[in-house]
């Protein structure tokens, strides 16, 4: 083999991608994928409204001022109006975005590490799947906000209190979730060959199983923050969720559900607040969904 051969035979290293190649890359999969876009959007606003709430033009969220009650919106100093007892929307709104997204993103940070520890030693164990998904399946046999409230009746109303009762009626949901996708890789010829050269089962779980289904577990605790969030705002409509001084939006609509007639903007901004933060989680989901299927990606 000649010099010219060899040369054009050797292998090049591609050139190292700059900060913005990867900034069109993101782009150029934002725009295959308008849901995700518009979702990540939609959700990342809900968390800068949540960092930056004492600077935007918020006052105590709790502080009463009874001669302000029921404050029309778009007045001076109350841009949403005031509640029953004079205290600002606005604030109230805004800080609510701490609660609310706290209780989501904890509930889904817990339940999907908890059932994937769960899922992927059922789903690789004969005899713990047997025992531990009779016990989920009993837990699942209940509706997730009577489960809840029976929960909160337990265990009493605060933040935190609230975050331990809804992250024990998802974790069965995404343990079988993780089970599920165990069961199907179990059998796989790599992981035959594993054992075959006799790797031991953490090590086949970390290094084989765990990475193979991360793509499930991103789009389902998309799906459990949402849920969590609205669970949350159902148990503080109910009267079991945390204390009503506690501005959340769930808090800030059960309060106005008694003044529907004299003042519907108490219940209309927390609402819409609620409404496209779970939106923007729903759509990241979809959008997350798409990306990492691979059934999605032939099929497109």
């Amino acid at each position: 083999m000649n010099k010219n051969q060899t040369s054009t035979s050797a292998w090049v290293k591609p050139p190292d991608l700059t900060i913005k190649d990867r900034v069109n890359d993101l782009l150029a999969l934002l725009k295959r994928h308008p849901n995700m876009a518009v979702g990540l959007s939609i959700f990342l606003f809900a968390v800068l409204i949540a960092i930056f709430a004492p600077v935007l033009w918020t006052s105590d969220p709790s502080m009463p001022a009874p001669l302000e009650r029921f404050t029309g919106p778009w007045t001076t100093g109350h841009w949403f109006g005031t509640d029953n007892i004079g205290r600002d929307i606005w604030s109230r709104a805004l800080y609510g975005s701490r609660i609310s997204l706290t209780v989501g993103v904890s509930v889904a940070v817990i339940a999907i590490s908890a059932g994937t520890i769960i899922g992927i030693t059922a789903g690789y164990s004969h005899k713990f799947d047997m025992v531990v998904m009779r016990f989920m399946d009993g837990l699942m046999s209940i509706p997730s906000i009577i489960l809840a409230i029976a929960l909160m009746a337990l265990l009493g109303g605060s933040v935190q209190n609230v975050i331990i009762a809804l992250s024990i009626t998802e974790i069965p949901i995404a343990t079988r979730v993780v089970r599920s996708a165990v069961l199907s890789l179990r059998e796989r010829t790599y992981i035959e060959a594993s054992r075959s050269i006799g790797a031991t089962t953490p090590r086949i779980m970390i290094r084989h199983i765990l990475p193979n289904i991360v793509a499930p577990l991103i789009v389902h605790a998309t799906y459990v923050a949402s849920a969590a969030v609205l669970l949350e705002a159902y148990l503080s409509f109910l009267g079991a969720g945390p204390p009503e001084e506690i501005p959340s939006w769930g808090n800030m609509v059960a309060g106005a559900k008694d003044y529907l007639s004299r003042a519907p903007y108490m219940i209309i901004f927390p609402g819409l607040f609620l409404t496209f933060t779970v939106l923007g989680m729903s759509l990241s989901g979809d959008g997350l969904r798409d990306i990492l299927d691979p059934k999605i990606k032939r099929r497109s």
